[in-house]
């Protein structure tokens, strides 16, 4: 009895020792399964974290390399602006020289119209005293003229005698034209000499 029952109870106590076992067997491979998973998340998060930290160094990379070319393009541009200052500041000078010349050009007009307005007086005073002159030199023409014809007209007399007859001796019929044409009669003249 003693016996059966000692071994009946060392079968339980077997049974609870291997279910024991089975037990904490089960616990640990749980566990290493939950650990090696855990292990495995620590290492993909670490893959991760240093991919991100590569990326994250890349990056920053790039930000220094583009952080350089923009402070080299602002550099640039700030030489620009200041070219574009100094050109501005020449051609506004070169703006107030012009305007002073124009203002000089326009003041140089002013005394070049003054001067043609006087000019195209005088030209007209003297085209009026030329006109006078040319009527003038047109009226002593025709004078002149009238006295070369006669001139000529004197010249085509006959000679003269070199006695001339008085006046009061010719008989008034024979007196020649020309000395009548001429005025010359008793009352004013005794003698008359014909002369060419």
């Amino acid at each position: 009895m003693i016996k059966s029952s000692q071994g009946s109870s060392a079968r339980i106590v077997a049974a609870i020792l291997c279910s024991m076992v089975v037990i904490l067997l089960v616990l640990y491979i749980r566990q290493t399964n939950q650990y090696s998973t855990l292990l495995r998340i620590h290492h993909q998060s670490q893959n991760s974290m240093q991919e991100k930290t590569i990326d994250i160094a890349k990056l920053k990379n790039e930000l220094k390399v583009k952080d350089s070319q923009c402070t080299a393009e602002l550099e640039t541009l700030d030489n620009e602006a200041t070219e574009c200052d100094i050109k501005s500041q020449a051609l506004d000078k070169e703006l107030e020289n012009i305007k002073k010349k124009v203002s000089a050009a326009q003041d140089d007009k002013a005394s070049y119209d003054s001067i043609i307005a006087a000019e195209k007086e005088r030209f007209l005073h003297m085209q009026q005293q030329l006109q006078k002159e040319a009527e003038t030199c047109v009226v002593e023409g025709k004078e002149l003229e009238t006295k070369l014809k006669e001139c000529e007209a004197s010249k085509a007399l006959p000679p003269p005698n070199p006695v001339a007859p008085k006046i009061n001796d010719l008989n008034p019929m024979e007196i020649a034209p020309e000395m009548k044409q001429e005025g010359l009669t008793d009352e004013n003249t005794e003698s008359v000499q014909i002369t060419p």
